[in-house]
């Protein structure tokens, strides 16, 4: 796929991040082409999708097997009282798609293996990891280490939260080095 331009209506809309400090169109661009991978559309998942959407990053993926419950309306903002019942990645595109129709948003409403994640994030910039088990965790890390994938992993409980980036090189730390 040919490299996106920014267009001059894009270049209004994203102005005011355009113009921050070491931040310009060039910055701009690289979002618009950005593929990046959200595993979870929870509360974290939720948060991330929508600020990754408005900043203008080209296309987005969601991994979501779950179905919107109303205990989850009060901390997962995508998702509203007539989405109860639905797959939370329905319902998350569903409004990123009211905040941002330029971005491509993908949905897979399964939970995927690890040789399905190899295939998946191999051709991605980014992967976040806003999943709530450590096996999905560990093995979303192991792909992403493998196919040298950077990888944002976070978790939030209560009033406790952790969060660890890793760009993966050979014989480098990930997240399996500290659970």
């Amino acid at each position: 796929m040919p490299k996106q331009i920014l267009t001059t209506d894009q270049a209004m809309r994203y102005n005011r991040q355009i113009v921050l400090p070491n931040f310009d169109v060039d910055k701009q661009e690289i979002l618009l082409n950005a593929k990046v991978l959200i595993v979870g559309v929870g509360g974290l998942g939720c948060a991330a999708a929508q600020y990754l959407v408005a900043a203008g990053v080209g296309e987005i993926t969601l991994i979501d097997n779950d179905n919107v419950e109303k205990s989850n309306l009060q901390r997962q903002v995508l998702h509203g009282e007539s989405d109860v019942g639905i797959n939370k990645c329905l319902s998350a595109k569903a409004s990123l798609e009211q905040l941002n129709s330029d971005i491509t948003i993908n949905v897979i409403q399964k939970r995927i293996e690890y040789d399905d994640y190899i295939q998946l994030v191999k051709p991605l910039n980014i992967v976040l990891d806003c999943t709530d088990n450590l096996a999905s965790r560990n093995t979303l890390n192991q792909a992403c280490y493998k196919s040298g994938t950077a990888l944002v992993s976070s978790a939030a409980i209560r009033m406790e939260g952790q969060l660890m980036s890793v760009v993966p090189q050979q014989n480098s730390a990930c997240y399996a080095c500290l659970s």
